[in-house]
């Protein structure tokens, strides 16, 4: 009875035979078609796998973790044979690879999808003994000279109905991986023994003969979900290597990769913060007088098309992030501009109407012509909003209740992509340039026009106007 799978959760990719066999479950013997995908540069280093037979069990990690190069935690014969000690470089690990060597020269392991802290979890562990999740295998060497690929077993549960879910479970002194009529791995004494047998969670017969063994060589691989992958990110291919090994900063592209991208971020990051100033103004004095709506709606317009275009693209989220977070408070700002004005019965209504579009958005229901089409538009959509909002300036003689702030921010958000987007073409560059003419003209207006209130009726105007017309009626 025997469930083995080269290929990671692919049930449509393998033949399925079924045998009798076996006291517990039906076997189901899956027979390799391909490969699965590579999506990292690097497998980790171990001095019991050769660099293939690593790679392939980083293939069969979940995909989201195969942008990390794993990093030793462990390692028997440098780190001492204790629990205590192997807990103390371990059990911080979100993720690990567990790899065995015993004295009869037999390789096997296992991947193990949680924290092994999680024993120390006392109230979780009244209600349930095992932890870990399906994304779990465990592995061996089909022979015990070192060479194939492993033979690895995922969790019965992907092509078994109510297969047991005993991945993981520890004490300060054992640790089992994989259980349900028998332990896939069971070590105890001090890292020093262990057995392995017939195991219904991962459906996997004993990983060595005989079912008892003696360790010889243990190593624990971390895995590192966040961390490596946001270096991945802002240093890709080998520039972690080039730039900090061998400090090269001018014979490649390393450098300005890591720039651009880097800046990316930190724009992304500062255009949460733009239109703060601004509402908290608007909520300080109870009043959006002065600014256009019509020029608020029109940034929102550019930034909703960039965001959206991006989004159905399936570009980096870095790429079109600040439009995501602009657009966000744009529509905050709009809100407040009608809830403080005439018309704030519609404030909630226009709140539905952008929600709405965002699902649109997201389930593909827009055709794609047209978020071309807005993105195509945004800088001039932009622009004009922001020519809307200096004439309206200009003919009260006021900036109202615009914030100082609020426009330094977005006149450095402006200029940032012009650094980073400095290779569109000259055309692009140019409407970029006369956006940030626009805001340098706005932030001039503030200057001119300060302590200028915008013009507006007094209630005291219109009080004596009451008292006559009711003199007259009498």
């Amino acid at each position: 009875m025997l469930l083995c799978c080269r290929v990671r959760r692919s049930p449509k990719a393998c033949a399925v035979d079924v045998d009798e066999e076996g006291p517990y479950l039906p076997a189901v013997s899956f027979i390799m078609r391909r490969l699965p995908s590579q999506l990292f540069d690097e497998s980790f280093r171990s001095t019991i796998l050769h660099d293939e037979q690593s790679a392939y069990l980083m293939k069969n990690l979940p995909s989201r973790y195969q942008f990390t190069t794993p990093q030793l935690l462990y390692r028997l014969t440098d780190d001492g044979i204790s629990f205590s000690r192997f807990w103390a470089r371990v059990e911080d690990a979100e993720q690990s690879i567990m790899v065995i060597r015993t004295i009869d020269g037999e390789i096997f392991g296992a991947y193990c999808s949680s924290s092994w802290i999680e024993r120390k979890d006392s109230n979780e562990r009244k209600k349930r003994k095992y932890f870990g999740t399906g994304e779990s295998y465990v592995f061996r060497l089909e022979n015990t000279n070192s060479s194939g690929l492993p033979l690895i077993y995922n969790w019965a549960g992907h092509a078994i109905k109510n297969a047991p879910e005993f991945f993981m479970t520890a004490t300060d002194k054992s640790l089992i991986v994989g259980s349900g009529n028998g332990d896939a791995i069971r070590i105890v004494d001090e890292l020093t023994m262990g057995s392995s047998a017939h195991c219904a969670t991962f459906n996997s017969p004993p990983l060595v003969d005989g079912g008892q063994f003696e360790i010889e060589e243990l190593e624990m691989i971390q895995i590192d979900q966040y961390t490596n992958a946001a270096l991945k990110y802002l240093f890709p291919r080998n520039c972690t290597t080039v730039l900090f090994a061998e400090m090269d900063f001018f014979k490649s592209n390393c450098a300005k990769i890591a720039f651009t991208r880097l800046f990316s971020v930190m724009i992304t990051a500062a255009s949460t913060l733009v239109y703060f100033p601004q509402f908290a103004k608007i909520l300080n004095t109870r009043s959006a007088q002065g600014i256009s709506l019509l020029s608020v709606f029109l940034g929102l317009l550019g930034s909703a098309g960039t965001a959206a275009y991006g989004f159905h693209r399936g570009t980096t989220f870095s790429k079109y992030g600040d439009s995501v977070f602009l657009f966000i408070q744009q529509m905050l700002l709009f809100t407040l501009i009608l809830h403080y004005s005439t018309h704030s019965p519609f404030a909630f209504a226009f709140i539905a109407a952008c929600w709405a579009t965002m699902f649109a958005v997201i389930g593909s229901y827009i055709p794609a012509v047209v978020l071309k089409g807005i993105f195509k538009y945004s800088i001039h959509i932009v622009i004009l909003a922001k020519l809307i909002q200096g004439r309206l300036n200009f003919r009260n003689k006021s900036t109202g209740q615009l914030s100082l702030t609020s426009m330094f921010l977005v006149i450095f958000a402006d200029m940032a992509r012009c650094v980073t987007k400095r290779n569109e073409s000259l055309e692009m560059i140019s409407l970029r340039g006369i956006s940030i003419a626009m805001s340098l003209i706005i932030l001039w207006q503030f200057r001119i026009y300060r302590q200028k209130p915008v013009p507006e009726l007094k209630a005291s105007d219109e009080a004596p106007k009451k008292p006559e017309r009711r003199r007259k009626s009498e």
